[in-house]
């Protein structure tokens, strides 16, 4: 992509090699992520201002995956993170089309003590995150997870796929039996579903199984909906010799409920507590 675009193959590509491109398009300036990259911009006295080959990219990267997504319906989202909500907010309000967001975001992030990002994950350069691994940079449980010097990916045994603030349950749970071999990776945005990224994700750990975990019974939650999607990624990296465990999709959670909620906090700590061990035994 860059490299097309890049002629003199020096790293840097100018606004002059982009429009003879792209073509002098009357918007251009308007893409809000070429505006992020500013902040980064190459420049010396009497030279045409020019950006990093990598940071053009990663940002119009984001801006293919935005303008695909103009054909869907509506964004739903369950971030983690402080600075994913920031800008999945910001990806809202300067979208050139009108869709829906739907924001599910529990309270119980708003004073968990691991719930924060870093100022650089604000800063021009960063966009919204679709998917959130454990090796992702903008995981803001990184450094928690390489103190337990993990496994190799091609070692993982688990890979535990969830959405929303499970993701820090199982994460302290993992860290307080200091479990190596195990990785967990947050769904961001359920649709439209990362199709790219979570197969980016997914191809890093080819002999591990694969579960789906959640806290909702199984006829709710995001079971039912990414279950044929997760399984379609995993046959696909199978047939494409990326992947050598089996392709099953295993569900961890709770079992078909009429009820959302079981009525006692007690019951449901133990509930949780029997989730826990269902994951990690």
């Amino acid at each position: 992509l860059g490299e097309n675009i890049d002629k003199n193959s020096n790293g840097i590509i100018t606004m002059s090699e982009l429009i003879k491109h792209l073509g002098d398009q009357p918007n251009m300036e308007n893409i809000v992520e070429l505006q992020s990259l500013k902040a980064k911009y190459h420049h010396e006295d009497g030279k045409e201002i020019g950006f990093l080959v990598s940071d053009y990219v990663k940002i119009m990267s984001q801006w293919l995956a935005r303008n695909e997504e103009a054909k869907y319906n509506m964004s739903v989202c369950n971030v983690t993170t402080p600075a994913n909500y920031f800008h999945v907010l910001r990806r809202q309000i300067h979208r050139p089309f009108a869709k829906p967001l739907v924001l599910m975001s529990p309270k119980y992030l708003l004073h968990h003590a691991a719930a924060v990002s870093d100022l650089k994950d604000f800063e021009a350069g960063t966009s919204f995150d679709r998917v959130i691994s454990d090796r992702s940079p903008v995981n803001n449980l990184r450094d928690s997870f390489f103190a337990l010097n993990p496994v190799p990916p091609v070692k993982t045994r688990k890979v535990l796929i969830c959405s929303g603030k499970i993701a820090y349950a199982l994460h302290h749970t993992r860290k307080a039996k200091n479990i190596r071999d195990v990785v967990i990776v947050r769904l961001e945005q359920l649709a439209p579903f990362p199709v790219v990224e979570m197969t980016t994700v997914l191809a890093l750990y080819p002999n591990s199984q694969v579960f789906w975990v959640q806290e909702e019974p199984k006829n709710m939650g995001g079971w039912a909906y990414v279950n044929p999607r997760l399984r379609n990624i995993l046959r696909s990296l199978k047939d494409n010799g990326n992947r050598n465990a089996n392709i099953d999709l295993e569900y961890i959670g709770r079992p078909p409920s009429a009820s959302t909620a079981c009525g006692s906090f007690q019951m449901h700590q133990e509930e949780n507590k029997r989730l826990m061990q269902r994951v990690f035994r």
